[in-house]
């Protein structure tokens, strides 16, 4: 099977690339703050962790058994009696008999100075107050201990700056004795959106009216990223009301995403309004398909604000492409590995644009990820991307993009 996709006029326009590369150039550096770490979660780190002891702290025992010094394993002992019982978070004894003594030992615990390994209850027989070992059972140096230092050095880098902090990283961070860490602020984000036609979702549309999603669909992508909730907005139609709305946006936000108002039309006051008010256009029009009016300028006092064309699908892309990627970096987020796909299909094309292009994903046992096109049938088709789980990025071609094609692949966030 075959996807086609239309073609399209030739448009004075930047590459995808360009548009990266004057978007990374533009966009601000957001400060550091410090936060408790309970409220770390998901935040950017702005410092490296180091360990401030070593990790594990000391000798540590992996099962529950004895533990016995190296010098009853050197003489193959078989038989131990028990000098004492140690559970986690006790201080160990020494053995008074290296050769013969040994200690019941918990999982979790710390291992006597002189010991060096921990045979498992499962290989002993404890009677008496001695343990002996079972037929046939074999001790080597540190088996089922978790030797001090094994993970990490004190002093040693356990993460680098520019993770956003999941489980594992907020574990680290308290094993270390970080109770407060430096974090990337997050900015405070306007999202807008134009047009007559647009009514909220509680109200009743009228006959050529449609209700407000794709203010849902920036917030929902955000909130995923780790972008607290900020401003919402709307503008109708209007030339003063365009100014006087993205007006007040700029004075209270440190950034704006607006959708719709950004092409040609005789209502699309965005452009001319965003510059009335002193925010200069980096680039205007990217060679893309959709989103081909994507709009991209900075206020004086480095406020970056992306205005997105206005139809569901392009805002996906654009927001997708080029907006939550571009915060994150701000932020100090490490860029990512890129993910790629296989197309199971032909993807026949004929303008030179790039295209992004909503795919069903399905991931094989031999690890590829395969997509399949899902044809949409205008970038105002919101309704057939639920059949997808993102796109793919194919580059600027005359003709074809066949089966078996490796391109980048974006996911819905």
């Amino acid at each position: 099977m075959t996807t086609e996709i239309p073609q399209a006029g030739p448009q004075t326009m930047i590459r995808v690339e360009e548009a990266d590369s004057l978007i990374r150039r533009h966009l601000p550096r957001y400060p550091t703050e410090t936060v408790p770490l309970d409220q770390a979660h998901g935040r950017v780190l702005r410092e490296d962790l180091y360990a401030d002891r070593d990790l594990p702290p000391f000798n540590r025992a992996t099962m529950d058994g004895i533990a016995i010094a190296g010098a009853a394993r050197d003489r193959d002992t078989r038989e131990f009696r028990i000098e004492a019982t140690i559970h986690a978070g006790e201080q160990p004894p020494s053995l008074s008999n290296p050769e013969t003594g040994c200690v019941l030992i918990m999982t979790g615990a710390a291992l006597p100075p002189a010991c060096d390994c921990v045979i498992p209850i499962e290989e002993l027989t404890i009677r008496d107050g001695c343990a002996r070992r079972e037929p046939g059972t074999d001790v080597q140096a540190f088996q089922h201990v978790h030797r001090q230092g094994s993970d990490r050095m004190a002093g040693d880098r356990i993460w680098p700056a520019g993770s956003r902090l999941n489980a594992v990283h907020m574990a680290l961070a308290a094993s270390i004795g970080r109770s407060r860490l430096q974090t990337a602020k997050y900015p405070r984000l306007a999202v807008i959106t134009t047009g007559n036609e647009i009514v909220a979702v509680d109200r009743k549309a009228g006959p050529f009216q449609i209700r407000s999603s794709n203010d849902q669909a920036i917030r929902t992508a955000l909130l995923r990223s780790g972008f607290p909730d900020s401003g919402r907005y709307h503008i109708r139609d209007d030339r003063q009301e365009t100014e006087s709305v993205l007006k007040e946006a700029l004075k209270a936000h440190d950034g704006i995403i607006l959708t719709g108002g950004v092409s040609m039309g005789q209502q699309d006051f965005v452009p001319d309004s965003l510059e009335s008010l002193g925010v200069r256009c980096i680039f205007h029009k990217v060679r893309q398909r959709p989103g081909k009016p994507f709009w991209f300028g900075v206020t004086p006092d480095h406020k970056p604000v992306f205005a997105l064309p206005g139809n569901p699908v392009s805002t996906l892309v654009c927001l997708h492409r080029f907006v939550v990627p571009h915060l994150e970096a701000a932020l100090g987020v490490h860029p990512p590995r890129p993910v790629f796909a296989v197309l199971e299909e032909d993807v026949v094309f004929t303008s030179p644009l790039t295209y992004h292009v909503p795919v069903k994903i399905e991931s094989r046992s031999d690890g590829r990820i395969c997509a399949w096109p899902v044809p949409t049938h205008t970038s105002g088709d919101l309704a057939s991307l639920q059949q997808s789980q993102g796109f793919v990025e194919l580059p600027p071609a005359e003709s074809i993009a066949p089966r078996g094609t490796t391109a980048p692949y974006f996911r819905w966030i």
